[in-house]
């Protein structure tokens, strides 16, 4: 009785990971491999939501413009929509296994840019510089921030995960907010903040300019490296460290 309750069971597992096996097969073999290029009419939003697989290229410009390219089953499942001001890049109800984010390009010009915030892999790269005044990023995830030209007031930078930011600037600035849950690094180069605050929860680690005052917390291995001569506030708990470059 016993053995043939195992060689049941053995059954039905076998039929559960070939199920899942077939699943897995058609979605990534579902591609088409046709090459598509298209435009999308997307307006009036300041901020962005990538939800997908993808290298944005950002565009700081006098209108907006929305360009993808991709596999066309691919981009057919792509879903584009703006909620308030904020532009989302998703997909609807299909799963993208054995897509990487090499294989689909998107193009985006935007006469603001006040917010980016990427879930899963998908990287932004500016490849204009980006002046605002109040500029949030957050990333849940694996995906990447790159800006080489940014001038602003102020800068909130939130990471859960893996992923990395990665500003350059010249100037000064307000304030800085740098929050790090997990391993992402966050460079803030040329930009001088009169007050940041950060805090790394996990080996995560930051760089910035402060001038004025700097409030840095780490518990776990992280490191907060910091340039200027401020006035500082630091908490260590665990090997992380907070020094002076």
């Amino acid at each position: 009785m016993v053995k043939l309750m195992k060689s049941t069971l053995k059954r039905i597992a076998y039929a559960i990971s070939l199920s899942v096996v077939i699943v897995l097969l058609s979605c990534t073999t579902a591609m088409s491999g046709e090459q598509k290029k298209e435009s999308r009419n997307v307006e009036n939003f300041s901020s962005i939501e990538l939800s997908i697989a993808a290298d944005v290229y950002l565009t700081q410009g006098e209108s907006y413009s929305f360009t993808m390219e991709g596999d066309k089953d691919y981009l057919e499942k792509v879903v584009t929509e703006v909620r308030g001001n904020k532009l989302v890049i998703k997909t609807e109800n299909w799963v993208s296994y054995g897509f990487n984010n090499n294989e689909v390009k998107v193009y985006i010009t935007m006469p603001e840019v006040e917010g980016l915030s990427i879930s899963g892999s998908g990287d932004i790269k500016a490849v204009t510089p980006i002046k605002t005044h109040d500029f949030s990023i957050k990333i849940s995830g694996s995906g990447d921030v790159l800006i080489p030209q940014l001038a602003i007031n102020s800068l909130s930078a939130t990471i859960s995960g893996s992923g990395d930011v990665e500003i350059s600037g010249e100037g000064t600035a307000t304030s800085a907010k740098v929050l790090i849950s997990g391993s992402g690094n966050v460079s803030l180069k040329g930009i001088r903040f009169q007050y940041a605050d950060i805090s790394i929860s996990g080996s995560g680690d930051a760089f910035l300019h402060a001038t004025e005052n700097l409030n840095a917390r780490v518990v776990g291995s992280g490191d907060i490296v910091y340039a200027g001569n401020p006035l500082v506030d630091a908490k260590v708990s665990g090997s992380g460290t907070i020094k002076n470059k």
